[in-house]
């Protein structure tokens, strides 16, 4: 069978500028190849040392590529940010965001300020370049929360998908609701999949409802959000994402 293993390969920064998170798809494959190496020096540590590496791509015999509803990715990604004010003691940042939909909405507002006008030269590049795709994305979903976190979702997965088609690999698409939905029937196609046996002490550990779409977006925002996708997700994503704008 197949050993799993996990990477969030390159271009999701949080609070970045698109120069940042806007990779070419070499950049992005070897993000996806790169990683830690933990070894031990008998002659001069006790401990293991982790040390940067970047391995060869084409050692990777499969791939799963999971998405997540863009809507519940944005505020994840937010719940995570929030993490990282409660670990590191940000009271500040605290005072200014709580977790829920009031707090999520503020920080995404002052982030899209924050990094406004970085993102319209860059989509107006774009445009000068003849690509005016971002741009028509952009003004739709300007007053988006976290808008720009769209925009490095979309590239993110339309990487993925040319990242496995450019390395031939046999890919497993599946779906975080899925597990919800069908948490067994998920299972099992993942363990077909990479031909592994179900661990005999095998318990399910999985939270259910973790969904924000209807929560945390307005109808408008909703729809924005829709249209700049369509806009933006090549055939092939845009097939997979369909799904969650029904």
């Amino acid at each position: 069978g197949y050993v799993i293993t996990k990477t969030h390969c390159g271009g999701y920064c949080f609070k970045c500028a698109p120069k940042k998170y806007t990779l070419t798809d070499s950049e992005f494959i070897l993000k996806c190849a790169s990683g830690g190496w933990v070894y031990k020096d008998d002659f001069k540590s006790v401990e293991p040392i982790t040390a940067k590496t970047v391995y060869d791509p084409k050692i990777i015999q499969r791939s799963v590529h999971l998405i997540r509803s863009p809507y519940d990715n944005m505020v994840s990604r937010y719940h995570l940010e929030h993490n990282h004010m409660e670990r590191f003691d940000r009271q500040k940042d605290l005072a200014k965001y709580d977790r829920e939909r009031a707090g999520f909405r503020k920080f995404c507002k002052d982030l899209n300020k924050q990094y406004d006008k970085e993102e319209q030269e860059f989509a107006l590049a774009a445009k000068k370049n003849g690509n005016d795709k971002l741009k028509k994305a952009l003004d739709i979903v300007k007053d988006v929360p976290c808008y720009e976190d769209l925009f490095k979702y979309i590239n993110w997965h339309d990487h993925a998908f040319t990242a496995t088609a450019k390395l031939k690999m046999p890919t497993l698409i599946l779906h975080y609701n899925d597990y919800e939905t069908d948490f067994d029937g998920t299972l099992e196609t993942l363990l077909e999949f990479l031909e592994q046996p179900l661990a005999s002490d095998f318990t399910k550990e999985f939270i259910e409802g973790k969904s924000y779409e209807e929560e945390f977006f307005t109808e408008d925002e909703r729809k924005a959000v829709k249209k700049a996708t369509k806009i933006l997700a090549s055939d092939e994503l845009w097939k997979e994402l369909s799904r969650y704008f029904s």
